[in-house]
């Protein structure tokens, strides 16, 4: 027996379905059509939700009062409302819905609400996981819903890793990090999939909460001991969060650490061949990181630290043309990289460069890097000037400060 309670939430997240649903087709192209498959949803919900008729009632005098009823009733077309009038009730059509799509359906949205319309009332455990899934798979702001039919999947089976890793996913939809952790870790207790410490971290993360991530890595390594495999997967994960700790990022380069042409005989020859230049920069990349939180920490005001950036600086600088040369022969050799390298990664790369030297009145160093970033290729640096105005800049700052 369902208690007053448990109602009084179940007719609140239908009405608000309702409502997001409105809302999404209000800035919809295929809106007049999408008001009529609401129109429809809403009138398949009263007669699943009796009970709940009066609240739905509300939604059908507002159309009404549009004169999208007189629409609706004359309309024949309408997805929606074909696929209600034939597959009412019919759990095996909901579920082929719900995990697929229907053809010539106007969006995701309304095939998940056709799904869920479909499916009907939560009686039994299909039932329960099917609503669970097209909630939790259609929108985020179907995060609540998502969560109450979950909830009640996982009423039915409560050591399910599937539902729990789920019902992580939805409470990272409403930022409640408390939660989405508490769900991983349960289904990382239940399955011991290796995976899953990722997405904890990284929650941990989100959360601002290294030591968090810390201690949970920490524990969890000393727990897996005698796996190796998941204690280097743990090691691994705990080296990153460490290092993220003194403001140490992680650096990939696309088309050197991942390409669609992974296993191509040619990538790996070439990626062979410059292997220690790409560690060299990813070495000094995460020197310049610790060296570079070390100095903000002392509000830029270590000479010496800033001088060991200055050097990390054009010692990396001066790695480029070889990187240029790797990334030329990839091209070249007709292997698809995944960024070229002349991309704004490299932007980013220069400006906080140039910016630091700014900060601690290093304009010579400055001006040095913007002529390097030219030379290399990297003339645009977001702006309209590109880097020929940011040097105009700076000798302009630089001769305000000899005045």
């Amino acid at each position: 027996m369902i208690s007053k309670n448990n109602n009084s939430i179940e007719k609140k997240l239908l009405c608000d379905t309702i409502e997001q649903y409105i809302n999404i087709a209000n800035v919809n192209n295929n809106m007049l059509d999408d008001y009529v498959s609401i129109i429809a949803f809403i009138i398949i919900l009263k007669k699943q939700y009796p009970k709940y008729s009066k609240s739905f009632d509300y939604y059908l005098n507002m159309f009404n009062s549009k004169g999208f009823i007189k629409y609706y009733n004359n309309n024949t077309n309408n997805i929606a409302k074909k696929y209600f009038n034939l597959y009412e009730n019919n759990i095996n059509k909901a579920e082929e819905i719900i995990n697929g799509f229907i053809p010539n359906c106007s969006n995701r949205f309304i095939n998940y609400m056709i799904g869920i319309g479909i499916c009907g009332k939560p009686i039994d455990k299909k039932r329960r996981l099917l609503l669970a899934k097209a909630y939790s798979w259609n929108s985020y702001v179907f995060a609540n819903q998502a969560i109450y039919y979950t909830d009640l999947s996982l009423n039915d089976n409560k050591n399910d890793t599937w539902l729990l890793e789920l019902n992580g996913y939805n409470y990272l939809k409403i930022k409640d990090y408390d939660k989405a952790l508490k769900y991983y870790k349960k289904a990382l207790k239940k399955s011991n999939n290796s995976y899953l410490y990722k997405k904890i971290v990284n929650i941990y993360k989100r959360k601002k909460d290294l030591d968090g991530a810390i201690s949970f890595l920490s524990l969890e390594k000393h727990k897996k001991i005698f796996n190796r495999k998941l204690y280097n997967i743990i090691t691994k994960e705990l080296n990153h969060i460490n290092k993220l700790k003194q403001g140490i990022h992680e650096h990939t380069f696309p088309g050197f650490d991942s390409t669609s042409d992974w296993y191509n005989t040619k990538f790996l020859e070439l990626r062979k061949q410059y292997t220690n230049i790409f560690e060299n920069h990813r070495n000094l990349l995460e020197k310049y990181d610790l060296y570079f939180y070390k100095s903000k920490t002392t509000n830029f005001e270590d000479t010496e630290i800033n001088n060991i950036i200055i050097n990390l600086i054009f010692e990396d600088l001066n790695l480029f043309p070889k990187l240029i040369e790797y990334y030329k022969k990839l091209n070249d050799s007709g292997i698809k990289s995944e960024i070229l390298f002349y991309g704004k990664q490299y932007q980013y790369f220069f400006k906080e460069r140039i910016q630091f030297c700014k900060k601690i009145k290093r304009y010579n160093d400055a001006i040095k890097i913007c002529q390097l970033a030219i030379e290399y290729g990297f003339k645009d640096d977001g702006t309209k000037s590109g880097m020929s105005g940011r040097i105009t800049r700076l000798l302009k700052e630089k001769q305000k400060i000899l005045n």
